[in-house]
């Protein structure tokens, strides 16, 4: 079984997340930002169909390069969150492979490679991003790219053309791995100046060409997120800096109870807490931001497993050192980097994802080097143990059954440095369990609360495609949102969208007078209030007809009996009602 695992199993493993992610297909739902970058998608399909180049429309604020090939396929698909997601299942089997290609040349085993995909495919983050057209998948792509370079010693310039495709993908995600970039390169040139300055010239060179063209010319679609952590819009550089304010930085985003960690009260009596209160809050908070579970938990990276990783990375960066492994000290000092941005900025569960090859890989590193260090071994052990045991008090959801899953990993961990005759059972029980643990969370969540329960209640994308069919492809229309969010206006080809998105470019910047906007609004969101402003709606944007659909349970508005507009049909669909109601002469 070993010698089969090891020869045929990434293959067999491969082929089943494929499948999986097939069949997730079938259950599609828009979900958190996707539908907004299939809108910039479609854009980008129809500026390519008029004759001309992408640079001056709507279609980089969330990168572009990993959208041009989906536009491609657009002129042959048409727009389609299902193509879409079926993209990104791609780049999730080539991540899963490049993982595998990484874990082996630096475990040298098939089966520690094996084991270490495994964790990344049953991270929540990964399968929930998996089946969607959201950034993250890219994001991870590109950054196993960057590790690629430097396990394997690639050129710089490879190195640099890995961080830029990074910085499209996911700008920040970039931005954070760029300390430990720079001191590794440090580090790997040590005592030799000149070849450290022309390292990190060649490094990011390319990052700092595609910021250039961005700015100064109309050749690259405008990313404004990513200009205005420069400083080139108009509200300068505050909208981040307020992100990095402590208040704001540690609040609890995991629930609305949002439980906070206690601090030091002030005396009613005095009027401002003096400098060593404010001094013991704030560290009390940003403690208390490792603790909550929207940092870390079975719904990111758990505690139980980040922090005996995040640990192995420092203790043994000595021996990295000595040794010269500066791939695993480049690995160290961006996982240093990441979570030291991450913890003091605000931030929240699937913000950590990016990181977390890295992350499995010292988890590897724990169970194989580690463990020969008891001590070391120990210590990190009762030192996770002391953060997810307070952090429990912060969880207001399935507590017993997380205090179950961490004390079942725990004692397979301590099982593991004591067993030293049955460790390869129990390293491979521990893998599987943390595996299971995690898919199982991920699978449930998609049944109570995610695509799975939306598709069984709604049916597919609330069924946006059907009722789209009920209304001509030229006529402005106002429609409500049930849940499908900007679909509809994918499906409609509405290309009305400004390329300055939340962000203004400063007057002087060059590019500014040649962005532009294809226009064609044709749907409108309809949200009734009253007969009045209806009517306004109505006149300002003119509408012909307006598509109201109810879902089961709500509240049925009887607005359409009045003299102007007219119920033209009512149509059954899964667990709610389309009105198709015909706007008459005003």
């Amino acid at each position: 079984m070993r010698e089969f695992l090891e020869k045929k199993g990434i293959w067999i493993f491969l082929i089943l997340v494929f499948v999986f992610g097939i069949s997730m297909l079938f259950f599609k739902n828009a979900t958190l930002d996707d539908d907004l970058y299939l809108r910039e998608t479609m854009i980008m399909t129809e500026v390519l169909r008029s004759g001309q180049w992408i640079g001056n429309y709507a279609v980089g604020i969330h990168g572009f390069l990993f959208k041009l090939p989906v536009a491609i396929l657009f002129f042959i698909t048409g727009p389609s969150l299902i193509v879409a997601s079926a993209w990104n299942i791609l780049l999730g089997i080539i991540s899963l492979y490049l993982f595998y290609v990484i874990l082996k040349k630096l475990f040298s085993s098939n089966l520690w490679a094996l084991a270490g995909t495994i964790l990344l495919f049953t991270n929540f983050q990964f399968i929930l991003a998996y089946p969607t057209y959201m950034r993250e998948t890219p994001a991870l792509l590109c950054l196993l790219l960057v590790m690629y370079c430097i396990v394997f010693k690639k050129s710089r310039w490879l190195l640099g053309l890995s961080l830029l495709l990074l910085l499209d993908a996911k700008e920040y995600v970039m931005m954070m791995v760029a300390p430990g970039i720079l001191l590794y390169i440090f580090f790997s040139e040590w005592g030799n100046w000149k070849n450290i300055i022309l390292e990190n010239v060649k490094t990011f060179l390319p990052s700092l060409v595609l910021i250039l063209l961005m700015t100064f010319t109309t050749l690259i679609p405008l990313n404004t997120f990513l200009l205005s952590t420069l400083g080139v819009t108009e509200t300068g550089v505050e909208y981040h800096l307020r992100h990095f304010e402590p208040e704001i930085a540690t609040a609890n985003l995991s629930s609305e109870q949002q439980k906070q960690i206690p601090t030091i009260e002030t005396p009613t009596e005095v009027e401002e807490p003096s400098f060593l209160t404010n001094f013991f809050n704030t560290i009390l908070l940003y403690i208390g931001k490792l603790l909550y579970p929207y940092s870390f938990s079975f719904l990111s990276i758990p505690k139980v497993i980040f922090f005996p990783a995040f640990f192995t990375s420092l203790l043994l960066l000595s021996k990295f050192k000595k040794q010269k492994r500066y791939d695993l000290m480049a690995f160290t000092f961006m996982l240093f980097f990441y979570f030291l941005i991450f913890v003091i900025k605000s931030s929240f569960t699937r913000y950590i994802f990016p990181i977390a090859p890295i992350v499995f890989v010292f988890s590897l590193y724990f169970l194989r080097d580690m463990v020969n260090q008891r001590k070391g071994f120990l210590t990190i052990l009762l030192a996770t143990f002391a953060l997810t045991t307070a952090g429990m008090f912060f969880e207001e959801e399935y507590v017993w059954q997380k205090v179950l899953l961490n004390l079942t990993i725990f004692g397979l961990y301590f099982a593991y440095l004591f067993l030293e005759k049955k460790r390869y059972l129990l390293k491979t029980l521990l893998i599987l369990t943390v595996s299971i643990f995690s898919f199982s969370v991920v699978m449930y969540f998609f049944y109570a609360r995610g695509q799975i329960y939306q598709y069984i209640n709604w049916g597919r994308d609330y069924e946006v495609v059907e009722v789209m069919e009920y209304f001509e492809k030229d006529e402005n229309i106002l429609l409500s949102d049930p849940g499908w969010d900007l679909l509809p206006l994918v499906y409609r080809k509405d290309t009305d969208f400004e390329p300055e998105f939340r962000w203004e470019l400063k007057e002087w910047v060059p590019r500014k007078e040649h962005l532009q906007n294809l226009g064609n609004a044709n749907t409108y969101q309809f949200v009734y209030r009253n007969e009045e402003r209806l009517r306004r709606q109505v006149e300002g944007y003119d509408i012909s007809r307006i598509g109201y659909v109810v879902l089961e349970g709500d509240d049925i508005e009887k607005f359409w009996n009045v003299d102007w507009l007219e119920l033209e049909k009512e149509v059954s669909l899964k667990n709610k009602t389309l009105f198709v109601i015909k706007v008459l002469e005003l």
